[in-house]
């Protein structure tokens, strides 16, 4: 079992660190008007981030987000009219998970023609479905994943397009 967790403990960085460039590489994509950005800024940034001591996003999760069972985390949903850029009608829209029991989270960021911006957590974002909790009191959690959309196979539906959740669904 050690060995087993030191193998993946190098497997979860670069699983980050991929997770990170990917997340660049969206925001550049969709951000059609920020020229600034170009796949050398997001090749340097990733190598950068390649070459730095890993600085795990693991924090304290609220008691009582650490006390919902496994159904409890499945009934936490993302309200699908709050998603990223969906009332831009781009091509493209986002939405994200929420922070796991493990406290896991990332640091999401959107990079637009005016530069690039913090997307907190927000609560008003999730449906926490039949859990009695009180999520405006936790504070920014950041993320535990996001999942993007497009029109893949059909004009009318945005099929899912690629997902961040962890390293096991990466």
């Amino acid at each position: 079992m050690q060995a087993f967790f030191r193998l993946s403990v190098p497997s979860c960085r670069l699983a980050l660190r991929a997770r990170f460039a990917a997340l660049v590489c969206l925001a550049a994509l969709v951000a059609g008007q920020a020229h600034a950005w170009s796949l050398d800024d997001v090749a340097g940034l990733a190598q950068q981030s390649a070459q730095a001591p890993f600085q795990s996003a693991r924090h304290a999760v609220p008691a009582e987000l650490a006390k919902l069972d496994y159904d409890g985390y499945r009934d936490i949903r993302f309200n699908p009219d709050r998603a990223l850029w969906r009332a831009d009608q781009l091509p493209y829209e986002a939405n994200f998970f929420h922070v796991g029991p493990h406290g896991d989270s990332v640091r999401i960021h959107e990079i637009t023609p005016e530069g690039v911006k913090l997307l907190p957590y927000d609560p008003a974002n999730f449906n926490f479905g039949k859990n009695k909790v009180t999520p405006q009191r936790w504070g920014d959690l950041g993320h535990g994943g996001l999942r993007a959309f497009s029109h893949l196979n059909s004009a009318a539906y945005k099929d899912e397009l690629i997902v961040f959740l962890g390293a096991s669904y990466f």
